[in-house]
């Protein structure tokens, strides 16, 4: 994606399809055509599109007339029919400036200039506005893809893949690819207003452009199918200082520094590696490029040299200067075309994340009980029958051995994960016929590990918090999760583990404002702790079984007084311990 588009040692380490995290896919061959379109789309439609293009073909091609108008005007010399000998006009400044159509070519020529200077101006406003607009839509656009993808996305996409699309991929948009483009457009329009005064000046060179035309073709084909070899992605390397960083003090506990170091040393030489053989293939073509180029302005110099009376001098210096001029034009033109080529990928990798990131659906299920829940499509279920009916405002303690699948519960709750088969009801209402907003705004949730987005606290706490509340403790953060869940007055509570990192002086004042504040609620407690649940309305035991599913749903002295229950044995075994 960037120059970092050619890297050969670049390879593909095969994983096993059960495996959560697949290698990321590489680009083949050319980018597309529809990427191309939408790309075009974004910037605001194929009519603004071909307006910008058509700015630059004024902008060159105006500079291009005054060059061809200069040479007219020496040619008609003092206008008077005067020629020599050999039948060319004398290009005598005298005989110019008494030329009665002098006013005429001096106003032509400034207006030539002028329209340079409109055009250019016109150009450099619209195009970059169009591009402006194409890397600001589409930033916006795969943003609002990942932001409403499923859980089972940020589980198997790692966080440098991410990283390298919102950082290097949106660079390229931002930066390097309007640059890119604007010179190939530039380039392009150069060249092609130079053929075209060839051959306006010069018609018998024609055939040698022709010529040209279709070797340089071969080459550049020849240069494009190399190029397109030596792609390689940054995402592994951003994978892997992400990971390196995050896992740090175990990299240092397990003495595993020297192993990260070597593979950190193996990815940044993949990804510095394209540098050189870009260059090495950019040298090849170019050295090509100017035998094949030499050879065409030895061939233009001889036909100019033989034409004799059939053109003007000043067509001739004219010609000569221009084929020149074309063949340094053609090197830069493949330069800035591959470089305009390689930035496009990173609009394809942008793409492939806008058609492969499938928003969270909420379409309505016909099952109105039995709900099964998977997280991912090739894993097995880890939520099954279950069919329960939690009354309004009542206390529910949700317990289980670890693995039973009490978290999942609460997922499925705030349907983080879509459920296979079923749904969960609220007032009569299916949680998957409701948009996603409507439906988590009315609900609140304590987790174990709270994470906080750095913000102003009110005065009277006066503090701060910093980049994931890192500046409080787990039992802080969980404190300020409670002080948010009374304020927002939800009518559904989930508390997951909500005063695991509290101390017991801390805890049993938490617990009591529970029971205070939360009358009138439905509260949903998760839980490993059963002392806690003894006082709560009804206790749902999970199974830790295969497929996680309800064993019992009662009140608790009921399940108390039965010593066969799962709850039973569970108090039992707590209590030993």
């Amino acid at each position: 994606e960037k120059e970092g588009n050619y890297c050969p040692l670049c390879f593909s380490v095969a994983v096993p399809t059960h495996q959560l995290i697949q290698t990321e896919l590489s680009q083949e061959g050319s980018v597309t055509w529809r990427t191309y379109h939408m790309y075009i789309n974004i910037a605001g439609g194929y009519i603004l599109s071909i307006f910008v293009v058509f700015l630059f073909f004024l902008m060159i091609g105006s500079s291009a007339f005054s060059n061809w108008w200069l040479g007219y005007w020496l040619d008609q010399g003092s206008g008077m029919g005067y020629r020599t000998h050999n039948n060319e006009t004398p290009c005598q400044t005298s005989d110019i400036l008494v030329n009665p159509k002098q006013p005429i070519y001096q106003l032509v020529c400034v207006a030539s200039v002028m329209a340079v200077i409109i055009f250019t101006i016109m150009k450099g406003f619209v195009f970059t506005n169009t591009t402006l607009m194409a890397s600001s839509t589409l930033h916006d656009w795969v943003f609002e893809k990942i932001l409403k993808s499923p859980m089972n996305f940020s589980d198997t996409t790692p966080t440098g893949r991410l990283m390298n699309r919102f950082s290097k991929d949106m660079d390229e948009l931002d930066v390097r690819l309007p640059f890119h483009a604007e010179n190939f457009l530039q380039q392009f329009s150069m060249v092609l207003s130079i053929v075209v005064i060839l051959e306006a000046v010069f018609p018998a060179i024609l055939f040698v452009l022709a010529g040209l035309a279709f070797i340089f073709y071969v080459l550049l084909r020849i240069f494009h199918k190399g190029i397109q070899e030596l792609k390689s992605s940054r995402s592994p390397w951003f994978s892997h200082i992400t990971s390196s960083m995050q896992g740090l003090g175990i990299i240092h506990a397990y003495n595993k520094k020297e192993q990260f170091i070597s593979k950190f040393k193996i990815l940044n030489d993949e990804n510095s590696s394209h540098l050189l053989y870009f260059s090495c293939a950019l040298r090849g073509f170019a050295l090509r490029a100017d035998i094949l180029m030499n050879l065409v302005t030895f061939i233009v110099a001889a036909l100019v040299a033989l034409s004799f009376s059939s053109i003007g001098a000043s067509s001739e210096g004219l010609s000569l200067t221009s084929i020149i001029q074309l063949s340094g034009l053609l090197q830069v033109y493949v330069r800035t075309d591959t470089e305009t080529q390689a930035k496009f990928t990173s609009v394809e990798l942008l793409r492939e994340y806008i058609l492969t990131c499938i928003p969270e659906s909420t379409d309505p299920f016909r099952s109105v009980s039995y709900y099964q829940m998977k997280y991912r499509k090739n894993t097995p279920l880890v939520l099954s029958g279950l069919n329960l009916n939690i009354q309004s405002e009542h206390t529910i303690g949700i317990v289980g051995r670890t693995g039973s699948g009490e978290s999942s519960l609460g997922m499925a709750l705030f349907q983080l994960v879509e459920p296979t088969a079923g749904t969960i009801f609220i007032d009569d209402v299916g949680i998957c016929t409701i948009g996603l907003e409507d439906l988590r705004t009315k609900l609140s949730v304590i987790p174990q590990d709270p994470v906080l987005f750095i913000t102003k606290l009110p005065e009277k706490l006066q503090a701060e918090v910093t980049v994931n509340g890192e500046n409080f403790s787990v039992g802080e953060r969980q404190l300020l999760c409670m002080a948010r869940v009374l304020l927002r007055n939800s009518k559904i509570v989930l508390l997951a583990e909500a005063t695991a990192s509290m101390d017991s002086k801390t805890d049993a004042l938490v617990q009591s404002t529970i029971k205070e504040a939360f009358k009138g609620f439905t509260v949903l407690t998760i839980t490993h702790c059963l002392n806690r649940v003894l006082n709560c309305d009804h206790v749902l035991v999970m199974d830790s079984e295969k497929i996680k599913k309800v064993v019992e749903f009662d009140l608790p002295e009921v399940l108390v007084e039965k010593p066969d229950s799962a709850f039973a044995t569970l108090l039992t075994a707590e209590k030993e311990v």
